[in-house]
């Protein structure tokens, strides 16, 4: 934990929702990886988070959210 001693844990907690999504996907649980990625609350979500988001949105059929989500990216960034 010495590494991450002035890391919030909030963000502990966005990274391993991050990576758990990308576990999820790995194995090809791509309605699991988005409920982890919609788990996170919208104000802490970054960049990274949103395009990925994004992303699966339209692999969904979901193009409203994704083009939110897009927009967030360009906002965020």
């Amino acid at each position: 934990m010495q590494k991450y001693r002035h890391y919030n844990v909030r963000h502990l907690h966005i990274d391993l929702k991050y990576k758990l999504h990308q576990c999820q996907m790995h194995c090809k649980k791509p309605l699991e990886a988005l409920s982890m990625l919609q788990s996170i609350p919208a104000k802490q979500r970054n960049a990274r988070t949103n395009m990925a988001l994004g992303k699966l949105y339209i692999q969904n059929g979901m193009e409203r959210a994704a083009v939110t989500s897009f927009k967030e990216v360009l906002r965020v960034s």
